[in-house]
């Protein structure tokens, strides 16, 4: 693989003494930025009116640039580092998922720059007038103090003194924040907005570096003057625009870095999910302008993420790899303590910016990116990023998972139910439906031991809960029809079934109380629920733990045969137990299984409604804890009571197969 500036095709870079970053086929050097103003930049305040000190508002501003002065003042922004950025050959950029799977990220975010000659025809016509498009507004200086607008990609105007200017151009109705618009409208006034801003501070557009606009723009952020608000265009479904005369029309339409194709790679978790949802596994475009940023958050669930730029300006890119999360959550929460006492999930409402300068200061690592068109931004899981748009253009993302990514989808689910916030799609029902029903052929060693660990998990919390029940008197339960599908329907029923306190998805099972049978709890907040003694409580049961049983045996199953045939083609003699699995060092034909290049494309329906960030109406935090975990705390008669009245309506599996009998789920 060859990485880091080693091609010959792309251009080299080396850092000098004082380690600044200087192109060989530039004398220019690429310092870092130290969000200092810069030289005729800074507007006359009187032009402005003052943010009110008296009002909560004012008191929150202060607090912040009062913080943000202080530290700046210690610690002067060192050089940010570069995140990796990787020039495959066309050989290796033949395979996305293979591709993909071999970066590491330790960086958090990564930049692929795909082989000369790679560009795919954009299927938008920016002179069409015929499309129209929403907007929302953003704040630029109240970012920092976590007021910029309630959503990840919202749209956004210019201050006071340029929406006067701004406000005769717009065209349209009024759509939520913003307005209505269409490409070409949106494009001109995004140009001229950023004519404008450089203009009046006599300085041209054309000749300002990434550097600078950086500057610039953490400047406003920082000090919360001047008011400054910009648009930028809300999520937009690509399906919209899919008829397109391609230069190349199989390879653009077939290969797996066509956004629409990712997501159902050969390789990828996200082919099994068999509906359609706009933003996760149906690519949305994305246009910017000047200043447009998106806020610091990490991806619904913690999936990863792919980003292509089409055309226009550049967007500058932030990332923290996932190993600096918890401190990155931190640091949050020392910046604005206020808002996070307010709204404790506030890193889930993606309008909080804090300068790169600060995380530094407190020893999280953040790498830079720079994306141009035709660049391609990889995210990881659980990597908090954010960044902003230099001018007008137009980005096009979607989600993707790899096997890997089992143990931080369940991390980020435990952190919904922290702050009662619903999921987008259900982890139990994802990992139960992968295991029990779906084609493991395409996935290695590793990959089958995390999804068995993960199933191992959620069967011995079942067992655990419902042994603690049985010993506390519970005497109802009722065996209702479960869907283990996941589809557009399956999801429906999801969003639905949910736990009245954390919101999880109740998948296999749940209580409901005779004082209050509408209100449904999943197994951790039955405590919780009410008062009643046990005997009043009915165990729901949709998905039997002998189906539990059948879906581990059948990854147990494949897992060995995998490591089987690796024992033979090695030519050693591996010896597995029925308990536990001997480890195998990975090798290049167990770590990825994904060489054919082939891609599965699955047939959906149109894209779900369902908006990529479920807005959740306004909730306190939780106040009840968890019941402790109540392991071995039944007899063996609770025990063999439990498992004869909870096997007794399940004898075969999902598919009719006859459930094999297991011995060995620890």
């Amino acid at each position: 693989m060859e990485f880091w500036g080693r091609s010959a095709e792309k251009p080299t870079a080396t850092t000098n003494w004082a380690g600044v970053l200087q192109d060989k086929t530039s004398s220019r050097d690429f310092a870092p930025p130290d969000f200092r103003p810069l030289f005729l930049r800074t507007v006359d305040a009187a032009q402005f009116e003052p943010v009110s000190g008296h009002s909560r508002e004012g008191k929150m501003l202060k607090l912040a640039l009062a913080k943000s002065i202080v530290e700046t003042k210690l610690v002067r922004a060192s050089a940010l580092p570069q995140g990796a950025v990787f020039y495959p050959t066309r050989a290796q950029f033949a395979d996305p998922i293979k591709y993909i799977s071999r970066e590491a990220a330790r960086t958090g975010i990564c930049k692929i720059v795909p082989p000369s000659g790679w560009k795919p025809p954009f299927a938008i016509d920016l002179e069409d007038e015929s499309v129209h498009f929403g907007t929302r507004k953003q704040k630029i200086h109240e970012l920092q103090v976590g007021e910029g607008g309630d959503r990840a990609y919202t749209s956004f105007r210019a201050n006071e003194t340029w929406w006067i200017v701004f406000e005769t151009m717009q065209e349209g109705r009024a759509y939520d924040d913003g307005r209505s618009h269409t490409f070409k409208s949106y494009r001109d006034n995004a140009n001229a907005f950023r004519r404008q801003w450089f203009g009046a501070r006599n300085l041209d557009p054309n000749k300002m570096s990434s550097e600078e606009i950086e500057q610039e723009y953490w400047r406003i952020v920082e000090s919360g003057a001047p008011n400054v608000e910009v648009l930028q265009s809300s999520c937009f479904c690509t399906s919209c625009a899919e008829k397109v005369a391609f230069e190349d029309p199989e390879y653009y339409r077939n290969t797996g870095w066509n956004l629409n194709n990712l997501p159902d790679a050969y390789g990828s978790l996200l082919r099994h999910l068999g509906a359609a949802i706009n933003g996760i596994n149906v690519p949305w475009l994305y246009c910017g302008m000047l200043f447009a940023s998106f806020c610091w958050h990490a991806e619904d669930n913690f999936m990863s993420s792919i980003n292509y730029q089409h055309c226009g300006a550049k967007k500058r890119w932030y990332g923290i790899p996932s190993s600096h999360s918890e401190q990155f959550e931190r640091t949050m929460r020392a910046q604005v303590p206020e808002r996070f006492r307010e709204n404790p999930d506030l890193l889930l409402h993606l309008t909080t910016m804090v300068p790169p300068s600060v995380l530094q200061a407190k020893g999280v690592k953040v790498f830079t990116l720079v994306q141009e068109p035709g660049d391609i931004i990889l995210t990881f899981p659980k990597a908090y990023h954010s960044g902003l748009s230099e001018g007008f253009n137009c980005n096009e993302a979607v989600n993707f998972v790899l096997p890997t990514w089992l143990e931080f989808g369940r991390e980020c689910v435990e952190m919904y139910r922290t702050y009662g916030r619903l999921s987008i799609f259900s982890h139990d029902r994802f990992v139960f439906h992968f295991g029990s029903t779906q084609n493991l052929d395409e996935y290695t060693i590793s990959d089958c031991e995390m999804l068995l660990k993960e199933l191992r998990r959620l069967f011995h919390e079942e067992q655990d809960y419902k042994k603690a029940f049985i010993a506390n008197g519970l005497e109802s339960v009722e065996e209702l029809s479960g869907d283990v599908m996941l589809d557009e329907r399956s999801m429906e029923v999801d969003d639905v079934r949910q736990c009245f306190l954390c919101k999880h998805n109740v998948f296999f099972s749940g209580v409901i109380c005779s004082c209050n049978p509408n209100r449904l709890s999943c197994l951790r907040h039955t405590k919780a629920m009410c008062s009643c003694p046990m005997q009043k409580r009915t165990l729901l049961q949709w998905v039997s733990s002998a189906e539990l049983r059948y879906a581990i045996r059948r990854v147990q199953v494949k897992t060995r045969a995998l490591k089987s045939e690796l024992a033979a083609r090695s030519g050693d003699l591996l010896r597995i137990s029925n308990s536990s699995a001997v480890p195998i060092a990975p090798t290049s034909d167990n770590l990825h299984g994904t060489s054919r290049g082939n891609y599965f494309l699955t047939e959906r329906k149109e894209a779900s409604t369902k908006p990529k960030h479920v807005q959740q109406s306004a909730r306190l935090p939780l106040k009840a804890a968890p019941i402790a975990h109540p392991r071995l705390h039944a007899t063996s008669a609770d025990y063999e009571y439990w498992r004869m009245k909870m096997s007794s309506a399940s004898k075969v599996g999902p598919n009719g197969e006859p459930l094999p009998h297991v011995t060995d789920l620890t």
